[in-house]
């Protein structure tokens, strides 16, 4: 428990200091400080968080079973009230020979204490502590899940921000290599050297990345807005990202050792909170089976009463006393129902069992599938490093031949368009293989 309570004092301390320099002019926020200020101030992660808090609680009720049972009563007594004769005879209710006659009104007080300790109870108390154990538990495993989720979505939403930054980069150079080369067709059509269609592509050119341009900024004012508000930001905080994903490290291919894939399987949560489900199922087949089972329930009770001549004048008598008791309970109308209850209970048991056994086969399988993407992600980025190398190396070559009059424009504005969409592409790729690996690092409980 200190070291979950140390964890979180760090992440509180790292998500204030995030917050605290947004404020700093040209703060760039990295993808760690953002999943930190995600894990922080997502309401789906603070919705598992109040879970936990109520489990453990629920946890602690459970505990309290095993105290002993403290219950007082008291009240007050009033007779004669109408005038007539009282009379209480002692004799027969204290053993004190004496009887007691009361003119005036009679009345008196009751106190009593008891105090009683289940001694067996079918199993239930023990069954329900560890019932609610496994339902603590269960809730830490689901908050790592929906901290796994908000960082995966996080990732995504911050790479979605910073692909849009560098769409609108690579649009800016291209649209600024359009106005110089229309500056260049213009002078040239002004010489004859070329045709007005050559310049109206240009133009026309310029319009579509123009209107591209103009899109793009739009998405990326509402990418900011969604990235903040994901991570609970205040909207008008200042957010500047990486401008790169080479800054995030090496692209590295990926690597799965198969013989050590069913330990990577028992790390995960998913695994873990399956086979809770089937313990708990099983928990709750033995209190079904409790229910019916004998009771034996021991303790003591002290009690005094009080009897005054009139309305609170001194006593006249008393009667204190104590006795202990031991209750036996055997609950035979129940059992009518008990066995179908039973079997009903041995069922949902079963099931959870079945489930447990198809859903690890399906995280094995989800494993391996993510591993397979994780690998295409690879491949695709060392695919678009070449498309980007080959269409630098062909817009090059068209341009010395737009140059030497041996190329037209539309080939020059072709291979300009294929050098902004190959970059495009690699941005996409290594964000696409950035989102595969933490998929798979969180599919392979790392």
């Amino acid at each position: 428990m200190p070291r979950v309570i140390y964890k979180r004092r760090v992440c509180t301390f790292l998500f204030l200091a995030v917050c605290f320099s947004l404020s700093a002019q040209g703060k760039v926020i990295s993808i760690d400080e953002y999943c930190t200020m995600a894990l922080e101030g997502n309401s789906g992660v603070k919705s598992a968080r109040y879970a936990q808090t109520a489990a453990n609680a629920q946890s602690w009720q459970a505990f309290t079973n095993f105290f002993p049972k403290v219950s007082g009563t008291g009240g007050v007594l009033a007779l004669n009230l109408f005038g007539g004769k009282a009379s209480i005879d002692l004799d027969r209710i204290l053993g004190t020979n004496i009887t007691m006659n009361f003119d005036d009104k009679l009345s008196g007080t009751m106190l009593g204490l008891t105090v009683s300790q289940v001694i067996f109870a079918g199993g239930r108390i023990f069954s329900t502590n560890i019932l609610a154990q496994k339902g603590k538990e269960a809730s830490a495993y689901q908050l790592v899940m929906k901290q796994n989720e908000a960082g995966l979505t996080a990732r995504q939403k911050y790479f979605q921000y910073v692909l849009l930054k560098q769409g609108i980069e690579v649009l800016n150079v291209y649209s600024e290599t359009l106005d110089a080369l229309y500056n260049q067709a213009s002078q040239a059509l002004e010489r004859g050297a070329i045709s007005r269609t050559d310049t109206l592509r240009v133009e026309v050119k310029r319009e579509e990345i123009n209107i591209q341009k103009a899109e793009m900024e739009d998405l990326f004012v509402l990418s900011g807005k969604d990235l903040k508000l994901f991570a609970g930001l205040n909207e008008n905080a200042e957010l500047n990202v990486v401008e790169d994903f080479d800054v995030l490290g090496a692209i590295t291919e990926p690597s799965l050792d198969y013989a050590d894939i069913s330990f990577r399987l028992s790390l995960r949560p998913e695994y873990k909170l399956l086979n809770i489900q089937a313990e708990a199922a099983k928990l709750n087949e033995i209190i079904a089976l409790g229910e019916y089972a004998p009771s034996i329930e021991a303790g003591i009770t002290m009690f005094r009463s009080d009897f005054y001549n009139g309305y609170w004048t001194p006593s006249k008598a008393f009667y204190q006393d104590a006795a202990g008791f031991i209750v036996f309970n055997l609950p035979i109308s129940k059992w009518w129902e008990g066995y179908h209850k039973y079997d009903q209970m041995r069922a949902l048991t079963q099931d959870a069992v079945q489930k447990r056994e198809d859903g690890n086969k399906y995280l094995l399988l989800d494993m391996e599938n993510k591993f397979i993407a994780y690998k295409k992600a690879w491949r695709n980025v060392h695919l678009a490093e070449l498309g980007v190398k080959l269409a630098q190396a062909n817009l090059s070559a068209y341009k010395d031949g737009y140059r030497a009059g041996i190329n037209s424009m539309s080939d020059y504005l072709e291979a300009l368009g294929l050098v902004y969409e190959n970059t495009t592409k690699l941005n996409q790729s290594k964000s696409d293989y950035w989102l595969a690996r933490t998929a798979f690092e969180q599919s392979s409980g790392q």
